[in-house]
């Protein structure tokens, strides 16, 4: 059954998000299928949905490169958003990892290298997209019987943001964006309109097409954000065996933790990713070109006359100089893999998190109380009777000590609660062992006056 929507006949509902319905729909003015996105009917009057549709709508229709889905038409019918555009058959990235794994290195690059494009055409317009992810890079069926077997689009520009698009769309102090994809810089100083933030999410991107896996783990908010401000990036190597281990550097790069490290432009890291992929081609055999070439093997000279033949070429006289065939060194992707045969790299643990600590902390400052009480209590009480018997001196010394080692784990309990999380800190452990010194003494003072 069809519902009728304006000019347009909805035959099928393809998809449902949390920005709109995309239908199946026929444009009865020009007799063409399209797909149709609209605002839901429960959001209609809601300005910061009504704001994204049409942000997304404005955004899409300012690029025309080919790896951006084309927009036909947008605007409002019976008081409800819409957005006509060509209707593309494929499955996202993210779908393609979860039902086949990893993409493999060829097909990844050139899935990088398209989506790479639409982001350049992008930032060229003054447009950040800070919602690039694999749900968001669709894969359709390519026609060429050569070359790349997808062709790729990226969408969603409901986020985007830019001088473009004029007035800004998220509030201060928040983040809108996928936290398993996003720069440090934007947990940490709230930089949402910089096109190396793309650059950035389109690394991640890279590295879960590689390997079948994000760069960083993480079930919650907080601690992907601790992951994307603190921790390096693994090494894709280490994780898929056999990839390259050009793509190590690669990643490195596109994931630094400082903006100005990382590549410029989304087609910079296509460019390093080709090269990693194809050592001796691309960027490589550019830097190769402007090596001086290798002068001539000399030639065996004539013979003397009168004298033998020689039997070899004549070297050049040594110089204190650099010899004339000497190379420069040009830096590149390494040009050996693992060795054959052998397994790849263990795949490191990342550090446990600061959980532990924190609750073992909280559980060692309510022992450390009970025990410098009782302690005090016994030291007061023994140290009463010191003049008359003198095991009750050793004994309240000792149960005195005992005070003094809870407090302390008190202390160390407090400061592993203030800096809970951190890996370097390991105050909590250390409150539980100098609360055993403390136990120690008690029993000690106890059984020097029973």
């Amino acid at each position: 059954m069809t519902e009728r929507f304006g000019p347009y006949e909805l035959s099928e509902l393809l998809g449902r998000g949390g920005m709109g319905e995309v239908w199946r729909a026929v444009d009865t003015r020009k007799a063409r299928t399209v797909a149709l996105k609209r605002l839901p009917a429960e959001m209609t009057g809601e300005r910061e949905f009504e704001d994204r549709f049409r942000r997304e709508a404005h955004a899409a229709a300012r690029l025309s490169d080919p790896h951006v889905i084309p927009i036909h038409d947008f605007g409002e019918i019976d008081g409800r958003l819409f957005l006509d555009m060509r209707l593309v058959h494929g499955e996202d990235v993210g779908a393609a990892i979860e039902s086949v794994g990893a993409l493999g290195p060829a097909r990844a690059v050139s899935v990088i290298e398209q989506v790479a494009s639409a982001l350049d055409a992008a930032h060229d317009e003054g447009l950040v997209h800070r919602d690039v992810k694999p749900s968001n890079v669709l894969l359709t069926p390519s026609k060429r019987t050569v070359g790349p077997q997808d062709f790729v689009y990226l969408i969603d520009f409901g986020i985007a943001t830019g001088a473009a698009l004029g007035t800004r769309l998220t509030q201060t102090g928040m983040a809108i964006g996928t936290a398993a994809y996003m720069a440090p810089e934007r947990f940490t100083q709230g930089v949402d309109a910089d096109p190396r933030i793309d650059v950035y999410a389109l690394g991640c991107v890279l590295h879960e097409a590689l390997t079948g896996k994000p760069p960083f783990a993480g079930r919650d908010f907080p601690s992907l954000m601790y992951a994307h401000i603190n921790t390096p990036p693994t090494a894709p190597s280490r994780v898929a065996g056999g990839l390259p281990r050009g793509f190590d550097d690669v990643i490195a790069r596109a994931l630094a933790k400082n903006p100005d490290e990382r590549y410029a432009r989304a087609g910079d890291l296509a460019e390093a990713a080709r090269g990693a992929l194809a050592p001796g081609s691309s960027s490589q055999r550019v830097l190769e070109t402007q090596v001086p070439p290798r002068p001539p093997r000399p030639a065996t000279p004539p013979p003397r006359p009168g004298g033998r033949p020689t039997s070899g070429p004549v070297r050049p006289p040594t110089a204190a100089s650099q010899p004339a065939f000497a190379q420069p060194w040009q830096p590149g992707p390494p040009r050996f893999g693992p060795a054959p045969g052998l397994p790849p790299p263990p795949v490191p643990v990342p550090p446990r998190g600061g959980t532990g600590r924190f609750v073992a902390a909280m559980a060692a400052l309510p022992v450390a109380a009970l025990l410098v009480l009782i302690c005090l209590g016994g030291t007061v009480a023994e140290l009463q009777d010191c003049s008359t018997r003198a095991a009750a001196c050793s004994s309240g010394v000792v149960a005195l000590l005992g005070a003094i080692a809870s407090g302390v784990g008190a202390g160390l309990a407090i400061a592993g609660l203030t800096r809970a999380g951190r890996r370097t800190v390991r105050r909590a452990g250390a409150a539980w062992s100098v609360l055993g010194v403390g136990f120690v003494l008690l029993v000690i003072a106890i059984a020097l006056d029973p």
